[in-house]
């Protein structure tokens, strides 16, 4: 399970996707996602992204 980010104190979660180069990681055409940009309720704790790995 990701581990949670100290400086954010409410659980409603992130999901980051960032892209590979053959230099290594970049965040060139870097996306970020939350609970409210894609309609979810963040009444509660929703955690968003939690249960994505890989």
């Amino acid at each position: 399970m990701p581990q949670e980010n100290p400086a954010c104190s409410n659980s409603d979660g992130a999901l980051r996707s960032l892209r590979g180069a053959s230099s290594g990681i970049t965040t060139t055409g870097a996306v970020s996602y939350g609970p409210t940009t894609l309609g979810v309720s963040t009444a509660g704790t929703p955690r968003f992204g939690a249960s994505i790995t890989g």
